[in-house]
Formats: structure tokens, sequence, C-alpha cells
């Protein structure tokens, strides 16, 4: 990672994420796990950064408690979204037609929301197998890192530092 300024910026803002997350004194394999995992992906650029961080962010905070409910519409329960939002307070999708306040809420297409779904149910060494095309990786990684910011109610200023380092 030492290489390459943007891992390194990932990477820090992993281990930021990590510690914001994490019980002192108390172990935790999962997180642990999680942890070693990304900055592995990472640091042998085995996928898109992109991807590696919003997958990281997603599972971190399904581990951490904040499990988003994201297999079927909370309003009127339907498993098939055409066009589904992301409730980012309540952590919960909608209908395009079921939901009623977007101020809190990221719209997500199709394959953001099939890859959100296989991210926090994969086994742990395979959160990252997934292909998006880039716009649903944008919609992805967006969405991730609101979630986040969201819940763990802070600012990481290795995230701020990340945004300025970034090439993708």
């Amino acid at each position: 990672l030492r290489t390459d300024i943007e891992a390194f910026a990932m990477g820090s803002y992993f281990a930021e994420c990590l510690e914001a997350m994490s019980v002192e004194e108390q172990p935790e394999p999962k997180l642990l796990q999680l942890g070693l995992n990304s900055l592995y992906a990472l640091s042998n650029k085995l996928y898109n950064p992109l991807l590696i961080k919003a997958a990281f962010e997603l599972r971190l905070m399904s581990i951490s408690g904040y499990t988003p409910r994201i297999d079927h519409c909370a309003i009127c329960g339907k498993a098939q979204m055409a066009n589904p939002y992301l409730n980012l307070m309540h952590g919960t999708v909608c209908c395009e037609s079921c939901i009623t306040d977007k101020s809190f809420a990221v719209r997500l297409d199709s394959d953001s929301l099939t890859a959100m779904q296989y991210i926090i149910t994969a086994p742990a060494k395979r959160i990252f197998s997934f292909k998006l095309p880039d716009t649903s990786l944008n919609v992805l990684a967006y969405a991730t890192e609101q979630y986040l910011l969201l819940h763990t109610e802070r600012t990481f200023p290795t995230l701020e530092y990340l945004k300025k380092v970034r090439i993708y």
C-alpha cells in the first residue's frame, strides 16, 4: 500500500472505520477478517478500489449491527422493485411508488440493490466477488458511504483525504 497513495489513503480509511466500530479490549474476529481481507484485496489490486470500499463499508455496518433490510419493500412488501430507494435513516428499501420522504433516501438500481444483498449474505472471503457496470458501482458506493456516515454519526478525516487523492 505504501507505493500507491490512493490505496494507502483507502487503507487508512478502513483502519479508521474499524477503530470507530470496534470496542477496546473486546475481540472482534469478523471485523479483523474484514479489515485484513479488504487490505489484501486493495494491496494486490484484485478488484476495483471503489468496489472494495463499498463492500467494506456495507459489510462493516452489517457486522456492527446495522444490517439494512433490503430484501423487500418496507411498505408494500414486494420483493421485485423496479426503482428502489434506500432509506438511509431506517435501513430499508422502498419501491418508487411507496417512498414518501426522499430526504434521507438514495435511489438505487436493480444491480446495486442485488450487489448490496450479495455483500450482506456472502461468505467473508467472497464479498468482493461480483461485478457491476460503472454506473451501478457509483450508485452502490454512494449509498454505502452515506449509510455508514449517517449511522456512525461522525466524519472520517481519512475519507476526506481519500476523496482528494483518488483516481477512480
